[in-house]
């Protein structure tokens, strides 16, 4: 779980650096996370969250 969460963040970050926009936090990608859980889709609702977060269309 930790590991997993590193590397979104790594990816989140490193889109948001190539759209110029400021880095996001482990607790802003655990909240993203908190948003899927429970959902018989979690891995497609953290995808596409993570997404929204990356391209900025999320508020962290």
């Amino acid at each position: 779980m930790f590991a997993e969460r590193a590397l979104l963040l790594e990816a989140i970050n490193a889109e948001r650096a190539r759209r110029a926009l400021p880095a996001v936090t482990l607790q802003d990608v655990r909240d993203v996370e908190m948003t899927a859980l429970g959902h018989s889709d979690y891995a497609r609702k953290l995808s596409w969250r993570c997404a929204e977060l990356a391209l900025g269309q999320a508020q962290p």
